[in-house]
């Protein structure tokens, strides 16, 4: 029997970065450690001197500065640094605030006025602190999003923020958690059909924990959707989180035409 090796994440399973001008979305179940992988982008980009953004629409900042932790971001320095600046839109919203460094709030949260209110922080706050870097933006979470704003409106404000970041950042990749069992099958679609990169996770919890990771989009050149086994380990890095290949997509027997 042939030992399969165990990849990382960032290197192997995915070769390079994704480029400027792309979306990456990561659908999983609210089991999966995949929910890690926003975080360990963020800690990847930053030290390729890229400028990091997360608008938060999930928990309390707090909960995010914890979970970055697990991949040894320190969420806190790289905001005191000015390499990461989040919008607390969840805070804002539910009146959960902290005191620190390029941390912003909006008054009155809502949906016909969200977007045009990050516009205004990032053209007068943080464009100042991105320079000539390249940015990632997380929006954390995508359900989250559909869970303040509703599913319908919130497709609405993510097109709306694609077309703004396209044309006044170009540079920026987004990324978009999502947990899949959190909205319905149709949002879901919608957004990986206009995603460059899709992820998608699925855990058995049978006695022991398996999950499978299936990469089902990518820009890599002679890509083709392959499955893995997904395990976490204990080291608190980007490359804590592994993968064993297990295949690709399975071509079906077909007969020529001789006709």
């Amino acid at each position: 029997m042939v030992k399969k090796k165990v990849l990382n994440i960032f290197g192997e399973v995915f070769k390079s970065a994704p480029p400027a001008g792309t979306t990456f979305t990561i659908i999983h179940d609210p089991y999966s450690a995949i929910w890690l992988m926003p975080f360990a982008i963020i800690k990847k980009e930053l030290e390729r001197g890229s400028f990091a953004i997360i608008t938060n629409y999930t928990t309390p900042v707090q909960n995010i500065i914890m979970s970055g932790e697990q991949v040894g971001l320190d969420i806190k320095k790289e905001l005191e640094n000015d390499n990461l600046a989040i919008i607390d839109v969840f805070g804002s919203r539910y009146g959960v605030k902290c005191e620190c460094k390029n941390l912003f709030y909006i008054d009155n949260v809502a949906a016909d006025t969200i977007n045009p209110k990050l516009e205004l922080i990032l053209e007068q706050h943080i464009k100042p602190l991105v320079k000539d870097r390249r940015i990632v933006r997380v929006v954390y979470t995508l359900d989250g999003a559909a869970l303040m704003f509703g599913e319908k409106e919130t497709l609405r404000l993510l097109n709306q923020t694609l077309a703004l970041e396209r044309k006044y950042r170009p540079n920026s990749i987004f990324v978009l958690p999502l947990t899949k069992k959190a909205v319905s099958e149709s949002f879901t679609t919608w957004v990986a059909r206009i995603s460059d990169y899709v992820i998608v996770t699925s855990t058995r919890l049978n006695g022991v924990i398996e999950e499978y990771l299936y990469v089902v989009k990518s820009l890599e050149e002679g890509f083709v959707p392959t499955s893995y086994l997904l395990h976490s380990t204990r080291d608190k890095s980007p490359d804590r989180l592994r993968a064993m290949e297990l295949g690709g997509i399975k071509p079906y027997d077909y007969e020529e035409d001789e006709t």
